[in-house]
Parts: C-alpha cells; structure tokens; sequence
C-alpha cells in the first residue's frame, strides 16, 4: 500500500515543467533512458538501482522508461549511473547527483552510494520513505517528472556503517542504512547481497558457549559435558570449583582453548554468512570471572581476559577463513580499558563497539552536558581512545547507544511515551561521536519496530547519520508536508505542542494543553479529506496525544497532587488504553507487531506502579 500525496506543493510540481527543468517522464510516457555500465555485475546495488528508478517511476507515473547500457545510443534525456574512482567525488556510499549536458548523472565512489543516489532522485519527484511499514512510505501520483536544470545536490555520510534496529533489506536501504539485520533465510541474504548492505550478529553470547557444544561442520549443538574436566569450572569467592553459567576458568590453557574453539564454531555455524559479529559476556553488572590465583592477576582487570579471548577467537577466524568484522564491546563489566593485553595485529579487523548504557538513553541531555553520568562516560571514552592509539589502532568504532529504549527510558512521562531523545540532543551526541572519529552507530531500542506517534524522530536519526550537521527545522518541515500533506502545518502546531508540554515539568497546565488538542486534530481530519492513509496517520498522532496526557496526568498526580492512590489509577488506565487501541496501533503499523506493545503496556505501567507502592 502507498499513499496518494496531495499536498499544495506536489501539485504544483505535477504541472508541466518550466524551461529550467530536464523532463524525464511527460504525460505518462518516458522521455529518458537509464544507462549502467555494460560491465555491472548483473546482481548487485548498480542493477538493483535501475531496478528501483524503474519501478518506482512506474508507480509515480505509469511510465516504462527503458534501459540502456554505456556507449548506446539513446534518445533524450539520460539517467546515468557512473562508477567514479576516489575525490573530488563522495567518500564511502555518499553520491553525486546532478545535471550536465542535458543528462541527469548519478555518481559515486561505491556501487551502494549509485543505489543511495537512485532514491536521492526519487526523492526529487517526492517520494519519501520514513518507516519500513506503509504508514511511513510517501510516493506521489503524477505523470510529468522533470528535476531542476541546475540539480546538484551531493551527500556523503558522516558515518560509514549506519545499522538500522528494524526492517528488511529492502526497506533498509530506501532509508539510508548500510547494513541490514541478520539474514535468516537465503532469500534475506540475497536481498542483502543486492544491495551490497552489510549484515550483522552480536550479542551476550558467552552463556550459551560455556553451557554448549558448538561444531565446525554445523551439527546441532549439544550439552556441554564437563565431567572430568572440572579445573575448567571458575572458583568462586569461597574457593570451590562450580559452574556459573557465564565463565570458565580462563587461566587454564585447556579451557581457554576449548572455549576460544567454540566460539569460533559458534561464528561459523551461526554468522557464516554475517559481516559483522560482536560477542558478549552476560547481561550483567560485572564479568563472572574466575577467583583463582591465576585468573586475579595484580595486573589485569576484567577486559585484559575480554579482549585476551577476542584476540584468540579472531585470530582461529581467520585461519578458518572467516573474513567478517569482529568486535568487542564497552559495557558494563568489559567497560574499563585493559591495563595489559593490546590488540592483536592493532585491532585489524575488529571494531570498538562503544555501549554508554548507564548513561540511560539521553535521559539526562546530551553527552556533552555536566551530568555525573555524562562525565564518567566521557572520561572513561577518553580512557579507551588513548588505549587505541597505543594500539596503533587500525579497526574500526561504532556507538552502541540507547535512544528510545524503554527498558531505560520507561519511569519518564516523555520517555514512555517515545519522545525522548530530543532532537537537538540527539543532534549533539551524535556530533560528538562523529568528532571523537566514530565511523558506525546503531541504537538499541526496544522494541525497535514502533513509530509512533510518526516516524519524524527516528527518521532524523538516520538522516543525521548522514549529516549531522542537518538544519533540524528545515527537515520537519519537510517531513511533515510529505507525511501529512495539506493537514502539515495543524499536525506540526499539534506535534509541537505536545513536545512542549512533555518536555517541561509535569503541571496542571501542561495536562490542559494536551487535553484539548481535539479540535486541532479534527480541524486536520477535515484537511485530509477522504485520504484514507492521511486519516489514519492524523488518528494515530491523536491517540498518542491522548496516551500522553495520561503520562503526564500520572506525573501530575504524584508530583504535584502528592496523590499516590491517584497516579496508581491513572496507570491502570493508560493499561487499557492501549489495550482498547492496540490492534488499531499494530494494524496501521505504528507498532511492528503486537509483541512491540508489552513494553509500555505493560513492563512500563507495572514498574511505575511498584514505584508508586502497589503491587498491580
């Protein structure tokens, strides 16, 4: 399903073309050629652009515009893709797109940045795509395309490796990232492969390698067995021998093998075809390491045994012929820098995976502000920085941030409600990181597959992977002509509404303000007209209007009232709000699927009433 964009100014751009503009479809009918290289492998991000242009074209106008290859000879207009070697043109995937000689050029460095630069054009004619569900996909219907004859419009990504937290291949790409999830089928790979997006796998894995039995040849996995083998158990604080479920006593040379081995069958039985793998130790505060005299070395901490581990298991990758990225990861009790162990061949091949989690997901503003949270962040980043320079680091860094996540963000009337991170906070962290020589970023989000109250947040999170330099207001205004169209600016008045009285602190107020935008949203329903699509992304937006008075009024309740019993009601009926509103939510695909609803129906709910003092 795709919508029917109405908005004033697409309408205008529909009429004929002034003489400044190169026309490439009129009334219908193709008045360009696509032209690729001859030598373009026949799958691959160059044959995938041609594809999209074509496709996408035909949805917009009807129009079949043919395909030619370099050094035929064509009539009209050309769109031609060209494969340019190094500077002055983009670095990484970025693109060129722009006029010369009557021919609409799209260029770049890499075979993606032709692919990136294909929507880049059709995002000229108005297509948008904001979300991998259709709430979030804009394309126009018209039957004249044409683009400025002075077009030039030039992106290069300020991060290199861009990974999305939800959608398949496919839609991965429409929105500008560079890898794409895990591919569990062969037809997943294959779309991945298409469009030369990266995939990746990581996790706490550690657990399930010291409780199982992996193989090279990709048998099943079986129990791990570890009678007669109990010098490999870690030694806990009272000096007995005993399994923890997390570790192995690491100072063993024989345990240590076997579990460098068997990770290493893990990777290759479960990411053979990955790009990206990153292990972890458990999900907890510290690293269950063994208490023997040898494994509580004076001089090691707990990350001299991370990284000694990672070394190994890279090293054995590599002599199976493994060629992925492999990364370690900065959280909670690999977070301190090493005091000993260095980085195998200066960390080639691997990647810093940067993971700030107590910080809490800009819950107290960006990384750059005065927060004790914030300090110690960047002073132990500043720790680790001087540990890759002593390395000679030569792999590669990437955020692990925790914009949007619940599980953090859940206690705050904004964050439970999807509003946090701020878009200028967001702005500055991910400036920050760019300028400490970031060159990924991924944000752990659950649940990962919402946009609601739209998809103008994590839409600007991509984009800002782009540029993180973006004029924030130019883009919003943009993406809410796009995404409501002749109802933009009512729903811009109302979305900014609701940010201002959820980013303050909670007051009667505030409650009154968000009580009534009803006549805003039904001042926007009538500027929608029969648009079904427009009609429901207007409902979705006052449903979250609705859901966060109810935030707020919980806030009023126990902050200002001092009325306990009061904001314990208020949760209830936030529980059933989204209840009574959940299948709307999952069915117009603000919501992925219903299992993304558990988080702030009810984790949320329930964990603000344990706060309040009741039990249910």
């Amino acid at each position: 399903m795709t919508c029917v964009l109405t908005s004033a100014a697409l309408l205008l751009a529909a009429s004929a073309p002034a003489a400044s503009q190169i026309e490439l479809v009129s009334a219908g009918k193709p008045k360009a050629t696509i032209v690729v290289r001859a030598q373009a492998p026949p799958e691959g991000p160059e044959r995938t652009a041609v594809q999209e242009l074509q496709h996408f074209i035909r949805m917009i106008s009807g129009a079949e515009v043919p395909v030619a290859t370099t050094g035929e000879v064509v009539e009209g207009a050309r769109i031609a893709l060209r494969l340019v070697p190094g500077a002055p043109h983009p670095r990484h995937d970025g693109y060129w797109l722009h006029v010369q000689d009557g021919d609409v050029l799209i260029e770049g460095t890499h075979p993606r940045g032709l692919l990136f630069g294909a929507y880049g054009l059709l995002r000229q004619f108005g297509c948008r795509w904001y979300a991998p569900t259709d709430i979030g996909v804009i394309i126009p219907r018209r039957e004249t395309l044409s683009v400025p004859a002075d077009l030039d419009e030039r992106r290069e990504p300020d991060f290199a490796r861009r990974y999305p937290a939800a959608g398949g291949p496919a839609e991965t790409a429409r929105m500008g990232y560079s890898y794409t999830g895990r591919a569990r089928t062969p037809e997943l790979l294959a779309e991945a492969r298409a469009r030369d997006l990266g995939t990746w796998r990581w996790g706490h894995i550690w657990p399930a390698l010291v409780t199982n039995q992996y193989y090279a040849d990709g048998r099943k996995a079986t129990k791990m067995d570890l009678s007669g083998r109990e010098q490999w158990l870690p030694m806990n604080k009272d000096g007995k021998r005993a399994a923890n479920g997390q570790t192995l006593c690491f100072s063993n040379p024989d345990a240590l093998r076997w579990f460098v081995d068997n990770a290493a069958n893990w990777v290759l039985t479960n990411c053979a075809n990955e790009d990206y793998v990153s292990m972890w130790s458990a999900d907890t505060g510290a690293v269950a390491l063994c208490q023997c005299d040898r494994c509580r070395r004076a001089d090691w901490n707990a990350t001299d045994w991370y990284v000694t581990l990672h070394n190994e298991i890279k090293k054995l990758l590599a002599e199976r012929d493994w060629r992925g990225r492999f990364g370690w990861i900065v959280y909670h009790g690999s977070r301190d820098r090493p005091r000993q162990v260095q980085l195998h061949d200066h960390g080639e091949g691997m990647d810093l995976l940067y993971a700030p989690r107590r910080r809490g997901g800009t819950r107290e503003g960006p990384f750059t502000n005065d927060s004790a949270a914030s300090r110690e962040y960047r002073a132990l980043l500043a720790a680790w920085l001087e540990y890759l320079r002593e390395n000679d680091y030569r792999g590669t860094k990437t955020v692990f941030e925790y914009y949007y996540d619940l599980v953090l963000l859940g206690p705050l009337a904004a964050g439970r409600t999807f509003l946090i991170p701020w878009h200028d906070v967001m702005q500055e962290d991910i400036r920050f990181y760019r300028d400490k020589g970031f060159d990924g970023f991924y944000d752990c989000s659950p649940p990962a597959a919402v946009w609601w109250p739209d998809p103008l947040s994590k839409w600007l999170y991509a984009e800002l992977l782009w540029d993180a330099d973006l004029d924030l207001e130019s883009a919003g205004a943009d993406f809410f002509a796009h995404y409501y169209g002749p109802a933009a600016q009512v729903m811009q008045r109302a979305r900014e509404t609701v940010e201002v009285c959820m980013r303050g602190e909670p007051s009667q107020e505030s409650l009154e303000m968000l009580r009534h935008l009803d006549a805003t949203f039904d001042e926007a329903l009538r500027l929608a007209g029969g648009d079904a699509m427009l009609q429901t992304r207007i409902k979705a937006a006052r449903l979250h209007a609705q859901y966060c008075a109810l935030c707020l009024e919980s806030e009023v309740a126990q902050k200002v009232m001092g009325d306990k019993a009061r904001a314990a009601d208020v949760e209830r009926s936030i529980r059933d709000f989204l209840r009574e509103h959940g299948d709307f939510l999952v069915r117009s695909g603000c919501f992925g699927g219903p299992g993304n609803l558990d988080l702030p129906r009810d984790r949320c709910v329930q964990r603000r009433l344990s706060a309040l003092g009741f039990r249910k």
